[in-house]
């Protein structure tokens, strides 16, 4: 693997800063890069996005706190990598 090439799971670890635009532009480059090459890691990135579109339009004050833990909970098992 090229030193510049990105792993599945560093991809993962540093969607949330890519989605901010909190990256470096070397690293914006790299998660370009790879999500340009990687379909599975664009598919993760799309379904992310739909979430938190999906989410953001809820009214908070009508979201029970148990409700968004579970939502936290879940992703964080789904974001997580199968092999950490």
């Amino acid at each position: 693997m090229d030193a510049t090439e990105m792993t599945c799971a560093e991809l993962v670890e540093q969607l949330s800063d890519y989605l901010e635009d909190a990256l470096r532009p070397d690293q914006m480059a790299r998660v370009r890069v790879h999500l340009h090459n990687c379909g599975g890691c664009e598919a993760h990135l799309g379904e992310l996005r739909v979430t938190l579109r999906t989410l953001s339009s809820l009214p908070s004050e009508n979201l029970p706190p148990e409700v968004e833990r579970n939502v936290l909970d879940i992703y964080r098992k789904w974001a997580t990598p199968p092999d950490s």
